[in-house]
């Protein structure tokens, strides 16, 4: 809904994404911005999306969600990495952790 009707596009991290290649999406423009804005925007919209659920309502939908959420956290990491230099960041860590504990105790057995 939000790429047909706002243009936004929807981007989910690729699995097994080389580093080069995500250095290369993250650097391709599109409509005058870097894909890296496109990028950490739907990760971060993700990531709030998932836990916004388990805040609001103490459950998600699917451990295909928890995955989505943990996936998009990674891509964030590697990206902060990748173009920045930057250390893993230890809230998302955390919040990794936190996720992983939640679908272990929701989705397990």
């Amino acid at each position: 809904m939000i790429e047909g009707k706002w243009g936004f596009p929807c981007l989910p991290p690729v699995a097994g994404q080389s580093n080069a290649d995500l250095k290369a999406q993250a650097e391709q423009e599109t409509d005058g911005l870097q894909g890296v804005h496109y990028l950490l925007a739907h990760d971060r919209a993700t990531l709030a999306t998932i836990l916004g659920a388990v805040k609001i309502s103490g459950r998600v939908d699917s451990p295909a969600d928890i995955a989505a959420a943990l996936a998009a956290a990674n891509r964030i990491d590697r990206l902060a990495q990748l173009l920045w230099d930057a250390p893993p960041s230890e809230t998302l860590a955390q919040i990794r952790q936190d996720l992983t504990r939640f679908a272990d105790e929701t989705f397990a057995g």
